[in-house]
């Protein structure tokens, strides 16, 4: 119990204005505003081998709230994502303790609440090298979204040039944006595009054929 709670990081009274407390769901919150959890429980969902002793029986009917929480909430130190990063920031694990000298897990504001644990949550992959993604990371793909623009009219030697860009709304929502096939490698921002681009090659047979049939 001792080396599964020294992977989380003890938060003191004092604020940091730095969002550096993980919540079992992935997010990232401040300290002065994440929710104090049951510690219990969420240490009996990552310690499945081993059956705690509860002192309510109605702790282990709750235990499915943690299911849909990521599976790599505890992991080596040296593997947590940083702020800026900034070694000096990494967004932990944090316990602290109650008025009664229990440890509570913190969670993110919009997780701690069991209607909000309930929901099927969609945990994306964490990037290797850091946590930062180009403008458009979605090139290299058989559907690609392509936002709406806005661009001013333009006025040249003989006539004015304009795009127009329509939005429909409807009951089912706001429509800006298109799908399509296509994808733009252009830009500034080319040594992160392709970096995603590579992650997205990775063990996906279906985007190295895509990618084949661009080249």
């Amino acid at each position: 119990m001792v080396s599964w709670l020294a992977a989380f990081s003890c938060k003191r009274e004092q604020p940091i204005a730095l969002p550096n407390v993980l919540c079992p769901w992935g997010c990232s919150e401040f300290c002065f505003r994440a929710k104090p959890y049951n510690a219990a429980i969420v240490i009996q969902h990552y310690l499945s081998e081993v059956q705690l002793n509860f002192p309510d029986s109605k702790w282990y009917k709750i235990l499915y709230v943690m299911e849909s929480s990521r599976l790599d909430y505890l992991r080596p130190s040296h593997d947590y994502d940083t702020i800026l990063m900034n070694k000096k920031w990494k967004v932990l694990p944090s316990i602290v303790m109650d008025e009664k000298g229990t440890p509570m897990v913190l969670m993110c504001r919009h997780h701690y609440k069991h209607s909000d644990m309930k929901h099927l949550h969609m945990h994306p992959p964490r990037k290797p090298y850091h946590n930062l993604s180009p403008e458009r990371a979605d090139q290299l793909s058989h559907a690609i979204v392509q936002a709406a623009t806005l661009q001013t009219t333009r006025s040249h030697k003989f006539c004015s040039s304009f795009r127009m860009h329509t939005q429909e709304s409807s009951w089912a929502g706001i429509d800006t944006f298109t799908v399509g096939t296509c994808g733009n490698f252009g830009g500034n921002n080319m040594a992160m595009l392709g970096e995603a681009a590579s992650l997205s090659l990775k063990m996906r047979n279906n985007i190295k054929s895509l990618a084949a049939e661009n080249v």
